[in-house]
């Protein structure tokens, strides 16, 4: 169960989910970025200039100050803190539920094996049953319906056997999609 447990953690979706959660992270980091200055610098050159000043490119150094920007940022930071608590929600809701999932499907694939072990015994005992029922009915001990009571038993039994089987292959299947192992 903590191998399938481990295994389920490492899903597609969980793993796109703590891509978007570390994004988010991100962009909380960003939006505090909006509080401090900023320092911009930019050129140009030009192929014919008429200035007459005979250079032929320029800089521009910048630096901005967000005096008046104080609220829009403090919005912005708490708007991208909201969408990181959402995102962290999402993600540990999803981990719930695939852990969960496997929880029950792992207690389903087990429930079956064990299922199909016991009958395995069931009709082994069974076939014993109507091989002894058989050799007592030539022998003259038992009547023809006690054979057929034994036969009945024994095809009974390898019916149940069979869907157990059935059942475990389907559980075992729907384990393996659950872990993404198809």
């Amino acid at each position: 169960l903590e191998k399938a447990l481990e295994e389920a953690m490492k899903r597609s979706d969980i793993k796109a989910l703590r891509e978007v959660v570390l994004a988010q992270t991100y962009r909380v980091r960003i939006a505090k970025g909006g509080f401090l200055p900023g320092v911009g610098l930019s050129g140009s050159k030009y192929f014919v200039r008429t200035d007459g000043l005979g250079i032929n490119w320029d800089l521009t150094l910048s630096l901005n100050f967000p005096i008046y920007q104080g609220g829009f940022d403090r919005a912005r930071v708490k708007e991208e803190q909201s969408n990181l608590l959402e995102a962290e929600e999402q993600l540990e809701q999803l981990t719930r539920q695939v852990k969960a999932q496997v929880k029950t499907l792992h207690s389903a694939v087990v429930t079956s094996l064990a299922t199909v072990v016991a009958l395995k015994e069931a009709y082994s005992k069974a076939e014993q049953s109507y091989q002894s029922q058989l050799s007592d009915y030539r022998l003259g001990l038992v009547n023809n319906l006690d054979v057929i009571q034994a036969v009945t038993t024994m095809i009974n039994v390898k019916r149940s056997l069979d869907t157990a089987i059935i059942n475990l292959k389907t559980n075992k299947t729907l384990l393996d999609i659950a872990l993404e192992r198809y």
